[in-house]
């Protein structure tokens, strides 16, 4: 079980280094993920929403996604609590603050 969690990890983190890649790239007619480009309405990263979903829940967190650009800019974190329920903590991508 430990090796498919730390499988996802890997896996997770390469997502992101590539999504980041792409964002900071100047490729015309591409749009950046949500995420990755500075100025689209995230002051703070997928990174810095786990830390405050895991501070909050004591859990671990399992996925971070972005939520759809439609709404207001916001992490979606899927934790991991000790009672083996999964809980998702949606994250203001603006403020840090828990909705």
């Amino acid at each position: 079980m430990r090796r498919k969690h730390f499988i996802t990890s890997v896996g997770l983190c390469l997502f992101t280094a590539v999504a980041l890649a792409q964002g900071f790239a100047e490729t015309p007619g591409q749009t950046p993920l949500p995420f990755a480009a500075p100025g689209v309405g995230m002051a703070i990263g997928p990174d810095q929403a786990a830390a405050i979903a895991r501070a909050q829940t004591g859990g671990r967190v399992l996925d971070v996604q972005a939520q759809p650009p439609g709404g207001q800019a916001a992490y979606a974190v899927r934790v991991l609590l000790d009672a083996g329920r999964v809980r998702t903590i949606v994250v203001d991508g603006q403020s840090g603050q828990i909705r």
